[in-house]
Order: C-alpha cells, then structure tokens, then sequence
C-alpha cells in the first residue's frame, strides 16, 4: 500500500527518476520493517541471537541451508520470476532443485485469492540429488469467476531451457512460444542501441496503465489539468535519430508480438524504460521495404487512434479536475496484424507461429472489458 501510495502521489519524474511499488516497498522494508522486526526479535528471543552456533550465524554462515526449505513451494508475487531483485533467490531455488514448476495468475477478470489484488506466482520445487535442474512453466493464466471449479485442470507445463534475461523465469505455456522466443533473442542488438538521450523525434507512451494493450504514439496524448493544457505524470518518451525510425519503432511496440513479451518476461503491468529497451530487434536487419512497410503502418495506425479516441474526465481529490484522451487500440486491431505480419517476415516465424502471435490473449484483448483498462 505504502508503495503505491509513493508510486501514484509523488512525482517522481522532477527529481529525474521514477520506480515501482515494489522498488518502493522493498527500499521502506530493508530501512524500517525489516530493522523493528529484527530488533523485537532480538529483545523476545535473545538466545537466538547469542553464541557461534546462533541462529543468525548460521544464517549468515549458510544461508542456502537453511533458508531454502522455507521457500521449497509456495505462493509467491508474480515478481519471483521476473525483476532484478529476485535473482538472488531465484538462484538460491535453481541450484538446490532438481525440479521447479512454476505456474503464473492474473488477478483479472478473477483473481487467485478472495482480496489478493496482486499478480501471483504459485512454485513447487522437488530438492535436488544429483544432475541437472528442470524448470517447468505455465503461460500467464487469466480466468473468469466461473472457470474456478477447473481452474487447476486447465494448467500446462511447458520446459524452459533458457532465460531471455538473467533474472527472468520466462512465462512459457507451449511449445510455440518456446519457438518463438528462441528466434526473436538470437538478434545480436536490442532497441537501446537504436535509442537516443534526447531528439526531435520522440515516441510518447505510459509507464502505467493499459493491461491488454500498450499505447505508443508519434503524438502527445491530450491532458488537460484544472482547465490547463498540462502533461500527465504517467507520460514518459523514447527519443529516435529520425522521424522514419521513429514510425518503425512505434510499429515494432504496437505489435502483439512486443505484447507477447511483455508479458513474458516483466511482471506484466508497469512499463519500465528496461522492459524497452532489451526488446530483441537490430533495426539495421530489416529490410528497406519491411522500413517503409511500418513506417506506412503507423500513420495508419496514428490516424485510426485519433479517430477512435474520445475526450474522458474524471476528478482527484489530490489535483483536482483532469481531461484525457483515451484510446481503443483494439478497435485498430487490423492494422496491429499486418504488423505482425511484417515482424513475422523479419524474424522467420511459421504459418503456426504468426497465428499464434495474432490471436495471443485475444478472448480478453478483444473484450469489452479491455476498455476499461487502455
């Protein structure tokens, strides 16, 4: 609570920096949670304390020992498998398991648990023996009220062999994903090396919001503060060399591939500069006719969303009142296809695996319920 508070009421960006609830709350626990809790321990069980053979020595001694069998199974935030912060205890899991299996919830439309307004990782890990480690793991599993009673039957295990990120536990439901992330991380560039620190050309989107999509623009969203034309603090930019590489850029981010592995490698919610930046795409590589396919595609793509945004207004407490516009990217679908056809040109995907791509998440995506949350 205390993070979303920070996250959603300071503006971070005047001070050149913004951060997650969870890079909030862990910085609020390792200074004050986590200190009042140890030193209430200290005072109520001193002998813990106490001695070489003290609990906290041998904490500090072998920490893989005894700590791991506290986190053998159990439900975890989706964060487990998907931020910085977590490498250490993903390591920690890899090299004491012989077996993990990892399974990945939303918390729309339903959520795991009655009150848990929160992404949810569920890992069963068997201890290790001898040889090697086997990780298994499901796509990110959505689920209507009504689904609960099968919930658990519909899960599917696929292998993972290999992290697109050190501290990513990719979240792979089938085979054809598995596919289709081995082609698109064999690229020897990512989208950074194209980007710039500041230019004429910049590409606006949000670094929040949007569950189903992901909006990128070559124009500054409308936002109007107390009768004042202002900029929301959400409002956040990529800058390009030129105004063609800037079109292809928002082409490449508009897709659903880029969707795809969003979902598959953050915690599927906040847009973080990183999540941009290590996208898997040499820009040099494509063609100048899949260039002036997606430069084509997103002036397209720019006028349907201008042409289906509408004016929303709303009221806060904390600011007062705010005007927005606010786009219906699945209304644009169509054009978000023949992107993906490009794309899938470009990285050599199958008739199998473009369709895949296409349809990905489409139940929710296409639903009347993806409005609420562009």
């Amino acid at each position: 609570m205390l993070g979303y508070i920070f996250e959603k009421y300071i503006n971070q960006k005047q001070m050149g920096a913004y951060y997650t609830k969870e890079d909030i709350t862990e910085y609020i626990s390792k200074n004050t949670v986590i200190p009042f809790l140890f030193d209430a321990a200290r005072q109520k069980c001193k002998i813990a304390f106490e001695g070489e053979s003290s609990v906290w020595r041998l904490l500090q001694l072998d920490p893989d020992r005894y700590i791991y069998p506290a986190v053998k199974k159990g439900v975890d935030p989706i964060s487990l498998v998907c931020t910085q912060r977590m490498e250490a205890l993903q390591r920690i899991i890899y090299k004491n398991s012989e077996g993990i299996w990892l399974s990945n919830y939303a918390e729309r439309p339903s959520k795991l648990f009655v009150g848990a307004e929160v992404l949810l990782t569920i890992a069963i890990t068997r201890a290790r023996k001898n040889g090697k480690t086997y990780l298994f793991s499901t796509s990110f599993i959505k689920w209507g009220s009504e689904e609960r009673p099968t919930l658990f039957n519909r899960i599917a295990y696929s292998s993972v062999n290999g992290k697109p990120k050190s501290y990513v536990f990719p979240k792979l439901g089938f085979m054809t994903e598995t596919a289709i992330l081995n082609k698109i991380i064999k690229n020897d560039s990512k989208l950074i090396c194209h980007l710039r620190k500041s230019s004429k050309y910049p590409i606006y989107y949000r670094i929040g919001g949007g569950r189903y999509w992901k909006i990128f623009t070559n124009f500054q969203p409308q936002f109007m503060l107390n009768g004042k034309k202002a900029i929301s603090s959400r409002e956040n930019y990529l800058y390009l060399d030129t105004a063609r590489l800037r079109d292809a850029v928002i082409s490449i981010l508009s897709s659903s591939l880029f969707y795809w592995y969003f979902i598959l490698t953050t915690n599927c919610r906040d847009l973080n500069p990183s999540d941009l930046h290590e996208f898997p795409i040499n820009l040099d590589n494509l063609s100048n006719e899949a260039i002036s396919e997606m430069i084509s595609l997103c002036r397209r793509l720019m006028d349907d969303y201008q042409k289906n945004s509408e004016m929303k207004e709303k009221t806060s407490s904390l600011t007062g009142r705010i005007v927005y516009q606010e786009f219906y990217p699945r209304l644009s679908k169509p054009f978000i296809d023949e992107i993906d056809r490009v794309l899938a040109k470009h990285y050599g995907f199958t008739d199998e695996e473009l369709d895949f791509i296409i349809n990905y998440d489409i139940k929710y995506r296409m639903g009347r319920e993806s409005e609420e949350a562009d």
